[in-house]
This record gives C-alpha cells, structure tokens and sequence, in this order.
C-alpha cells in the first residue's frame, strides 16, 4: 500500500450524534488520517474500552472517546453528542410496560435518513457542525437569505477553513437497507461564485459511496448526478425544489457516505454547506400476493426522462439554415419537428424519447454546408469568354462540356464544396488542355491589312487566364494553365510570322 512509504500521519477528529436512552452506540471501525503530503485516508481504529464506558447514553452532552488509529502518531478522537430525542421524552421509563404484541421490524424503505441510528462527517466548522441538521426536515425556501453573505450556520452542515477534497457525511442503519438513490440540498452564500472571497460554496463535484460487504467503500455504480445551485438568488426555485440528485444501481449496505469535493481558488478560502441530505431505499423483498382483484389499478406508467432530449433541442437550436444544402437541412427541419412534438407529449415513452434524440443528432451531424462558390464563378466566367473557334473541335468539346458542368454545380443548391472544387478542376484542366487550330497557309495575292493582326476571335490571353485562376488566390493548377496558354499562343505567333515570310 502507498501509505507504508509515509511517515506517520495524524488522526483527524470526527463527530457522531446518539439519542438520549439509545441502548448502545456503534462507533466508526475507521477513521481519516491526514499524512505529511497532504493524503487523508481511512484507516482502522481501535476504541479505548474505558472512553467507551465513560459515554453516558442516558445523560445528554457531550463525551469524548480516545481511540489508536493504524498509521497514526497521535490518538483518534470521535465527539459523541448524546442529544433529545424528537419522538420522545427527556426521561428514560426504566420499566416499560411489555408489549404482548410487538410492533413488526419494519423494512428500511422509502426515504431512510431519519432512521440512520449514526450520523459522522470528516470535516466541519466549529461554529456550523453538521448534527442534528442533516437529516432535521429543514429544506431552502424562500425563508433562507436573499442577501449574499447571511448567517446561515445555524441551519447547514458547514466546513468553511475545514473543506478538503474527499470530504464526507456518513449515515449507519442498525440494518441493511436497499438504496437506489439520494439528494442532497447544498448552498452558496453568494448569488454567484466569487474567487475573489471564498465563502460557502456548491461542490465542484460529488459522489455517493457505500460500505460493501467485504467492508470496503466503493463507488455506486451507473450513477448520473445533476448539481442545483441554492443560493440569495435561487432558492429551491427551479424546477428540482433545489435538490441535488443522484441516481444509481440499486446496493445493499448499511452505511452511505456523501463524497465531496469543495472549490478552490488562488488565495481564498471556500467551504461547503449541506441543509439536507436524502436516502432513498427501494423495496428489497417482494409484497404478498394481493387478493385478486376483479379490476385492479392498473401499474402507474414508468417516469420518462426528458432532459437528454431538451439539451439535444437546445443545442440544436443554434444551427444556421442559411450555412446548409436544401436536402440535409430537410432532414434535419423533420428531426427537430419531431424532437419538439415528443417533448410537448406527456404521454411520450421512453422509447420514444431516445429514438427522437437519436434521429436529431443523427441528422444533426450529417448536414451538409453549401459550397463556396467564389473561385468556380470566377473560373467559369473567364471559361466562357474563350471562343473555341480558334481551338480543335477535340479541346474545345472538352471546354464545352466543362463548362456546362460547372454552370450546373453552380445553380445547384445542393452542391457541395467537394462539387465546387472538382468543377474548378475541370474547368482549368479543359483550359490547359486548348489546342489552337493549325495556322492556315498564307495566300500570296492577298495583303494581310494589319500584319499583327490575325481574323476572327483572338485566342484567350495570359491576362485573361491569370485572372481566372490567381483572382481565388491559391490554385496551383491555374499557373500550371497560364503557362500552358503563353507557350500556345506564342507558337502561333511564330508560326503566322514565318509563313507570312
């Protein structure tokens, strides 16, 4: 193990709350020590018998017990508060009246924390400790401050100058229970984080863990978490009523921690603030056989999550139609239909959910953005002006033929970038391969007016094919045309020339 490589670390004071006239108390098997680099972890204990003795179960106050921790120079400590309890009186009856019908063990089900029998956290403020109150019935609501920065110590679990990483509140049952799920209502002081004060804060993450059966806490498995803000400026307003929740596969234990993980920030101190902290624990053995009924209630229908899907329509909803082909944008206008008709169908089937969020990112991803069509207009304009008198019936028909091709991409809505590119390609292809027809041979009994000159249509210049190539500024295959053109048209220059000589 890591920590046999350390010195000696230091057992960290923990807490737990008994009710007055409790028959006995079950202190933690573990408890957090803190090594000289700053790890803490749990590490087995070992109770002194005479600290247990002094724990007076019928007194109210507070008792201290010493223990020896494994890894640790200095003592375990545990505080046990032996407080009232709310569901009876002050004053034990030392002789209850028997019960000739005992009252059945009831199973752990439904919402379980009021009936943990301990209660232990790994870290508090002196002035905010986390008993009684974690599990006290006191939600936010709009009582709580709506100003930044209010007292509420008397009502959370507070660790401002305590929080660390790894921070945890524990509930232990006398028995096993099966628990799916929990919440928890967290709560900043201020409307918005502020790293430049600190202060009580919403964890930057968190996480539920149980005590398995080979004694060991493990994560839950399957878990999804969701993370509400109480604060001045929401409190328990959205749509949660402020809760925090986590849901899981279903474990058996008889203990459950509540892991956090408070912010930071460069020179600032932050803490964390718990009002309430849920378990819920499902049915674990089946119900007897009901009596037939000739009509029974039917099975309420299984709750149906929508949120995957409104995330999807939000994030969807940015999308531009103008940046997309006719056809993909289609597709995607009838996906997010459907998206949003399921949403607005509170009798939609989860089934039904999953397949309307798939089609939508489906469609989502396959749009196809318009093409870019700058170099093919300006290519194709210069392709136009060229008359293919002046060139072979093979080259020009080439020329044709591409041209015709282009001024089809280029009406076409649904073209593609890709379709752009490869007409561009063959526009200048066509071009570079223009051959001039054979100069014709010269007639002695005519005078050529203007020597310079020749009939007819002139050839495409340089000029001009520079200008349809190096106008989009990048085409390699464009200088490849210019030069092909010059050495063309400087042919025929000679050729006319030395047959008029």
């Amino acid at each position: 193990c890591a920590w046999q490589s350390q010195t000696a670390g230091a057992a960290q004071p923990i807490e737990q709350t008994v009710y007055q006239n409790s028959k006995s108390v079950a202190l933690p098997s573990v408890v957090p020590v803190r090594f000289p680099n700053g790890m803490l972890d749990d590490r087995t204990v070992m109770w002194d018998e005479a600290s247990v003795a002094g724990v007076k179960l019928d007194t109210i106050g507070d008792y201290e017990v010493s223990g020896t921790a494994e890894g640790s120079s200095s003592q375990a400590k545990i505080t046990v508060h032996v407080v009232a309890d709310p569901n009876g009186g002050a004053d034990p009856d030392p002789e209850p009246t028997p019960d000739p019908k005992p009252e059945p063990d009831t199973p752990l089900t439904g919402w379980i924390e009021g009936r943990a029998i301990d209660t232990t956290v790994s870290a508090e403020a002196s002035w905010s400790p986390a008993s009684g109150k974690l599990n006290d019935g006191v939600l936010v609501d709009d009582t709580w401050p709506s100003d930044d920065d209010a007292d509420v110590n008397g009502r959370v679990w507070g660790s401002w100058g305590q929080a660390s990483a790894g921070m945890y509140a524990q509930y232990t049952w006398s028995k096993e229970a099966t628990v799916d799920s929990s919440r928890v209502q967290f709560w900043a002081n201020f409307a918005e984080r502020n790293d430049a004060k600190g202060g009580l804060d919403v964890p930057d993450s968190w996480k539920i863990q149980y005590l398995a059966s080979d004694g060991i806490w493990k994560d839950v498995e399957n878990a999804q978490y969701s993370t509400v803000r109480n604060s001045p400026a929401s409190r328990a307003s959205d749509d949660a009523q402020g809760w925090s929740v986590a849901t899981f596969t279903p474990v058996k234990t008889t203990s459950l921690r509540l892991v956090l993980d408070p912010p930071t920030a460069e020179g600032v101190t932050f803490g964390l603030a718990v009002a309430e902290w849920g378990v819920h624990a499902a049915e674990s053995t089946p119900d007897p056989e009901p009596t037939p009924d000739p009509d029974p209630t039917p099975d309420p229908e299984p709750s149906v999550d929508k949120s995957r899907l409104e995330s999807a329509i939000n994030a969807a909803g940015s999308v531009q139609q103008a940046n997309f082909t006719p056809n993909s944008w289609k597709a995607f206008s009838e996906a997010m239909g459907n998206a949003q008709k399921v949403y607005a169908d509170e009798s939609a089937t989860q089934d039904q959910v999953d397949a309307a969020i798939k089609q939508l990112e489906e469609a989502q991803q396959t749009l196809v953005k318009k093409a870019d069509t700058t170099e093919l207009k300006t290519v194709l304009d210069q392709a136009q002006g060229v008359s293919g008198d002046l060139y072979t019936e093979a080259s020009a028909k080439k020329l044709a033929e591409a041209v015709d091709a282009a001024s089809k991409v280029l009406n076409d809505e649904n073209a593609t970038q890709a379709d752009a590119d490869a007409a561009v390609k063959q526009l200048t292809e066509a071009i570079a391969g223009l051959e001039l027809k054979p100069a014709p041979k010269p007639d002695d009994d005519k005078t050529d007016p203007k020597p310079n000159a020749k009939p007819g249509n002139k050839p495409v210049s340089k000029s001009e094919v520079s200008a349809a190539i190096s106008s989009t500024g990048s085409n390699v295959i464009g200088i490849a045309v210019v030069g092909m053109i010059v050495l063309l048209t400087g042919a025929a220059i000679m050729l006319t020339r030395r047959n008029r000589d």
